[in-house]
C-alpha cells in the first residue's frame, strides 16, 4: 500500500479519537519546526487530602507521519475499543448496521492480518463520519 494512503489513513483515525495535528504554521514561531505532531488535550485527575482534583494536560502523540495504526495492534487496539462502545453505547438508533460493522471487526482481528482490520476500521471510521455529517 502507498505510503501517502497510510498516512491518510493513520490520520482519519488519529482525528477520530480525539488527536489534533499541530503543524508548524500553527507554532509561534513556525520557522523553528520542520514537522507537526498530533495532541490532544486530556483530564489528569488526583487526589491529595481526600479531595479530588482535575486540570487539563495537553498529551502528544508522535511526529506528523510517525502513527502506527497500520502496523501496531497496541495502536490499533484501543481504536477498535471506542468502536465497540460507540456501537453498544452511544448508537441504539443504527445498532443493526453498527452491529454488522462490529462483528466485520471482530472476525477481521481473529482471521486476518493487522492490514485486514485496519481497513475495516478505516471503512468504518469513514461510515461513522458520514452518519454524524447526516445528523448535523
Amino acid at each position: 500500500m502507498e505510503e501517502s494512503k497510510i498516512n491518510e489513513g493513520n490520520a482519519l483515525i488519529a482525528k477520530f479519537l480525539g488527536w489534533k495535528l499541530i503543524t508548524p504554521e500553527m507554532r509561534r514561531r513556525p520557522e523553528t519546526w520542520t514537522l507537526g505532531y498530533w495532541e490532544r488535550e486530556e483530564i489528569e485527575t488526583w487526589e491529595e487530602d481526600g479531595v479530588q482534583h482535575s486540570e487539563p494536560m495537553m498529551r502528544t502523540l508522535c511526529a506528523e507521519h510517525k502513527l502506527k495504526y497500520h502496523k501496531s495492534w497496541d495502536w490499533l487496539v484501543p481504536v477498535f475499543h471506542k468502536i465497540t462502545k460507540i456501537i453498544y453505547d452511544d448508537s441504539p438508533d443504527n445498532i443493526s448496521n453498527e452491529q454488522l460493522y462490529a462483528y466485520k471487526l471482530y472476525s477481521m482481528h481473529l482471521n486476518n492480518s493487522i492490514e485486514a482490520v485496519w481497513l475495516s476500521v478505516l471503512d468504518y471510521i469513514i461510515w461513522y463520519n458520514e452518519q454524524q455529517k447526516e445528523k448535523e
